[in-house]
Formats: C-alpha cells, sequence, structure tokens
C-alpha cells in the first residue's frame, strides 16, 4: 500500500515537472519584446541578426542607394561599431552609376539625395565632394538641396529631409537668392501644416510618422520645441496614442511610426522614457516602440501580422535604437554631424554593387521558426515524461 502511494507521488511530481518545462518551453516560443539590458545591446542584437553574422554594413552594401540601406548605414556609423568603408564604397559607386546613366539621383525626388548626403556623413565621408567619372565630383547638398528645381514637388516629405540634412551638416545655402535654404525651408514647411496642427503627405488629416519626421527637422533646425507650433505637433502625436499605447498612423499601429516618435522626442530634447504627455497606462513612448521587438531582436511591421514586414521596418527601429544609445551616453543627437570630421572618399574605392532594387528587408517570421522549435521541444518533453511514468507503473 505504501508503495503504491509512494508511486502515485513520484508520478504526481513527474506530472508537475512536465507542466513547468512545458510551461518554460512555451515561454521561449511566444514572440515577446525583450526589455531587458542597456539600448546599444538591443541596437548590437539587432545589428547582428540583420547583418546575418557578417557584419550589417557589409552584409547591406549591395543595398547601397536604397532607402533601407543607406538608413541602416546612418544607425551604424552613427554607433561606429563596424568598418564604414565597404558600405561607403559601395554607396559612392551606386552615385556614380546613377550620375553616368541618369545625370543625377533623381529628377524628381529630392530625398535620393538628402538620405544618401545622410549616409555618407554618418560614415564620416564628406557628402559634398563624391567622386564621379573624369576626375568629378557631385555635390549632393548642392544638388539635391540648393540647386534641385523644387524640393517639395514630392510632397512635404521633400521639405522635411532637406531642412534634416542642412541641420545635421551645418550647411547654409550659398547664394543668398536660393530658396531652399534652411529659413526658408523652415517657413514652408510651417506653411504646410495640417488643420489639426501636425503634417500629412495628402489630405488635411496629419499622419504621426510624418509629422514626428516634420518635428525632428523642425527642433534640428532650431526651432525652440516649446514653441506653438512644435507643441501643436506633439499634441498631435499625443493624441494618435491608442489604448495599448502604441500610435495609429495610415497603416495601424506600426513600427516605424513609434521609432519616429522617439526620434522626434530625442531630437527636442525630451525623455521618451518618462514623457508624461506620451504615457499611457504606465506605457512610455519606448515601451510602446519596444513592443514590436521579437525575441531574436529584430522588429515586427505591426503587432497582428508578425510575418510581413516593411522594407524599412528594421532599419528605422535601429535609427531609435541608435538615438536611444546616444541619449544614454550623453552624446549628440542621431542625425547630429556638425562636429564631426568628414573624410574625403577614394575615386579608386568607389565601385557600384549589383544590382538589389528591393533588398529583402528582415523579414523571415523569426517568431514563428521559435515557436515551431518550441513545440518540437515540447513534444519530446512530453514523450519523454510520458515514457518515464509508464516505465514506473510497469515496475510497480
Amino acid at each position: 500500500m505504501k508503495h503504491a502511494v509512494f508511486e502515485k507521488r513520484r508520478a504526481r511530481r513527474g506530472l508537475s515537472l512536465l507542466a513547468a518545462l512545458l510551461a518554460f518551453t512555451l515561454t521561449l516560443a511566444l514572440p515577446l519584446p525583450v526589455f531587458a539590458g542597456s539600448y546599444r545591446d538591443l541596437a548590437l542584437a539587432l545589428i547582428d541578426a540583420a547583418g546575418e553574422g557578417e557584419g550589417l554594413l557589409r552584409a547591406k552594401a549591395s543595398a547601397a542607394g536604397t532607402t533601407a540601406g543607406d538608413w541602416y548605414a546612418v544607425a551604424v556609423g552613427s554607433l561606429g561599431t563596424e568598418d564604414p568603408a565597404p558600405y561607403a564604397n559601395a554607396l559612392a559607386g551606386a552615385v556614380r552609376a546613377r550620375y553616368a546613366s541618369e545625370g543625377g539621383l533623381s529628377a524628381t525626388k529630392a530625398t535620393e539625395y538628402h538620405r544618401v548626403a545622410l549616409a555618407l556623413a554618418a560614415l564620416g565621408y564628406d557628402p559634398a565632394a563624391v567622386p564621379l567619372e573624369n576626375g568629378e565630383t557631385a555635390d549632393l547638398l548642392t544638388d539635391g538641396v540648393f540647386t534641385f528645381p523644387n524640393v517639395g514637388r514630392q510632397g512635404v516629405n521633400g521639405q522635411i529631409f532637406a531642412l534634416m540634412t542642412l541641420a545635421a551638416l551645418g550647411r547654409t545655402a550659398p547664394r543668398p537668392e536660393a530658396n531652399t535654404d534652411a529659413p526658408r525651408l523652415t517657413a514652408a514647411l510651417l506653411e504646410k501644416r495640417t488643420p489639426d496642427g501636425g503634417w500629412s503627405l495628402a489630405g488635411q488629416t496629419a499622419d504621426p510618422d510624418v509629422t514626428a519626421m516634420a518635428i525632428t527637422a523642425l527642433c534640428m533646425a532650431g526651432q525652440d520645441p516649446a514653441g506653438e507650433a512644435i507643441a501643436a505637433a506633439f499634441e498631435v502625436l499625443s493624441s494618435a496614442r491608442t489604448p495599448s499605447g502604441a500610435f495609429a498612423g495610415r497603416e495601424g499601429e506600426t513600427c516605424e511610426t513609434a521609432a519616429w516618435v522617439v526620434l522626434a522626442l530625442l531630437a527636442a530634447g525630451r525623455d521618451p522614457d518618462n514623457d508624461p504627455a506620451f504615457t499611457v497606462g504606465g506605457v512610455s513612448a519606448v515601451d510602446a516602440f519596444l513592443a514590436f521587438r521579437r525575441s531574436d531582436g529584430t522588429f515586427c511591421h505591426t503587432l497582428t501580422d508578425d510575418a510581413h514586414d516593411a522594407a524599412i521596418t528594421n532599419a528605422e527601429a535601429l535609427l531609435a535604437l541608435t538615438a536611444l544609445t546616444k541619449r544614454a551616453a550623453g552624446e549628440p543627437f542621431l542625425l547630429d554631424f556638425t562636429g564631426k570630421a568628414l573624410q574625403p572618399l577614394d575615386p579608386a574605392s568607389a565601385v557600384a554593387p549589383d544590382p538589389d532594387p528591393d533588398p529583402a528587408p528582415v523579414t523571415e517570421p523569426a517568431a514563428r521558426k521559435i515557436i515551431v522549435t518550441g513545440v518540437a521541444v515540447a513534444v519530446i518533453v512530453i514523450g519523454a515524461a510520458a515514457l518515464y511514468i509508464r516505465r514506473r507503473k510497469r515496475r510497480g
């Protein structure tokens, strides 16, 4: 009798152990956001995941000149964790190839110049002297800002990033009559506010991500963060928060919008970790951003669809993590290169990358892979426990 009771107790202990192991396994399998560690640790984890072990700048060199590739370069260059030459040379090669075939980076999208200029500056190279063929050079600020026919042709984005680029590099127009210098860009941008006090690519209702970008540019250009325009724009962003703490834009709650809100707060000198205007139910703007983080270090585009990301998702997430890292270290804002010594590019090293017009983003549904692995481990654990209990019964 005692032996039977003892065996039942052992069986119950075995089942309890099985339940604990299963719970632990399922915990590992869930794609929960990770909040532990410093912002630098989180940035390095994303860099490692996106670079697939070979270094992010080297891995993304084939994407030089694309939106996602160049924003990755801005972030990694600002962190200074990798050799900038592989990406910078590929980017200079892409500029040279496009100038040779098209006469410039774009006839309609000024932001092509702005993004490349910011990437080169972040990597430590001078965007005002990019080597072309026949010994000539391209000044991306002159071509993309000062003499570009109409930086607002593509919409308010053109003016936002023109102003952001001028502020980042500390340059003003070389001619008094230029209509794209920082003060006039600022005035034009303020005139394009929506009735509710923000900015939009189209329509009369503010887009949270575009509004956050505009705030970032205006604060970088010296606008008073406590002034009427910036304060009203922040109210627009604050009102866009959902009960979950995220920010609802045209595509719903996205990682990119949350990342740009963090950048806007940092550019304005506000604390996104503790700003009361951006805390809902104890969830700060940073918490809302990190909710999109997967357990493998990458970020999902939306919380409702973990399998499909926009190409820009992880690049813009890395921008926000880098900005938070620099703030924590007491360093200048992510896009402030005014005190950085920029080096000339080597004409002999500027080699165009292999064509990759639509580089694959970090879209592998890592959470799915983790869940599959977790389920497999759970099955093994359950099978082993069942076998153990069956053997104990036979011995009894």
